[in-house]
């Protein structure tokens, strides 16, 4: 039992009106609790108090409530469910910012590598005997990282993506088969860095240039 269900059970423990073993547990803890001894000693008094006072002393006077009681009541109840909303509203919009905050950085994270090192491009696209590219581009720690569009592929091309520096070096960025149709999309990066870069060149199965994007 703790000291404020002591506390309100004390008086009740004095007038001897407590069940046996509500009793018992008021009693072990007064044994323990200097505290709550020290209340009781304070309402020692309280059962020859009583004894003074006559029935006609504590007669009930007929209650009258007043005339806006209804409308004192129901205002309080009525603000205390607004209060309420208000701290639910709140606690929604807080939510509802963290929710848009967790995805900003969930997509943010996503792509996050095409502005490392603060220098990001896109190229204008070039077309090749009907087969259509676009490159974006962003500088990294080591090369460059890339993100390719692809459009117009034959089925079962093999391509290879080469970078190509202004001296003229030459770096095998990618690789993959088109087995797929329409629009498609690789990610990768090239050895070269991005100040260097001249164009990206798409070759085919044969080794037929497919499509040119200068950078």
């Amino acid at each position: 039992m703790t000291c404020q269900e002591t506390t309100l059970s004390l008086g009740v423990y004095l007038l001897g009106a407590l069940e046996p073993t509500e009793q018992a547990t008021i009693e072990a803890h007064l044994a323990q609790c200097a505290q709550c001894r020290s209340q009781l000693a304070e309402l020692a008094e309280l059962p020859s108090m009583l004894e003074r006072i006559s029935l006609d002393d504590i007669a009930p006077e007929p209650l009258v409530p007043s005339n806006d009681l209804y409308e004192r009541v129901a205002a309080r109840a009525r603000a205390e469910v607004a209060d309420e909303l208000a701290i639910r509203r709140r606690r929604y919009r807080r939510l509802t910012a963290v929710a848009a905050a967790l995805v900003v950085v969930v997509v943010g994270g996503i792509g996050s590598w095409a502005i490392v090192g603060g220098n990001s491009s896109s190229s204008p696209p070039a077309q090749t005997a009907g087969v259509r590219m676009t490159v974006a581009l962003a500088s990294q720690a080591t090369g460059t990282g890339y993100t390719v569009e692809v459009s117009g592929l034959p089925i079962d091309e093999h391509c290879k993506l080469i970078a190509i520096a202004k001296d003229g070096t030459r770096d095998v960025a990618g690789q993959w088969n088109a087995t797929y149709q329409g629009l498609a999309t690789e990610t990768g990066s090239t050895r070269i860095p991005r100040s260097d870069l001249a164009r990206f060149v798409l070759l085919g199965t044969s080794g037929e240039r497919l499509a040119t994007v200068a950078v």
